[in-house]
């Protein structure tokens, strides 16, 4: 009798370490962070604690899932931009707003091919 206690005790425990252990980085929560809105404090509640932490830019990686997402920050700690990158559906989405656009009259190589941009 006290073995079959001692298994109704440890199942709940059990349980919830397996749901505590769960990876936080998931599409929906990406989708919950809002521009301009939310801040470290609110990325940190939602995708928990960066696997990469550079100042402005968060890095979150899920190597078994093979997704990632980027969060960047305004100096005031708000959400500035993220990305979301997922090798297994090859998607890739959102933007880093410290990058520019292609500067007019700068040649580019991309396999083999220049081009050459102009306003």
């Amino acid at each position: 009798m006290s073995h079959r206690r001692s298994v109704a005790l440890l199942a709940p425990l059990v349980l919830a370490l397996l749901v505590g252990c769960q990876s936080k980085i998931t599409r929906g929560n990406f989708e919950v962070i809002q521009i301009d809105v939310d801040t470290r404090a609110d990325v940190r509640t939602i995708l928990g604690e960066p696997t990469g932490n550079f100042g402005d830019e968060w890095m979150y990686d899920d190597l078994d899932r093979h997704v990632s997402a980027i969060i960047y920050f305004h100096a005031d700690g708000r959400v500035a931009g993220k990305e979301w990158m997922d090798a297994m559906s090859n998607t890739f989405e959102g933007e880093n707003p410290g990058t520019a656009d292609t500067p007019p009259g700068e040649i580019r190589r991309h396999r083999g091919v220049s081009r050459t941009y102009d306003d």
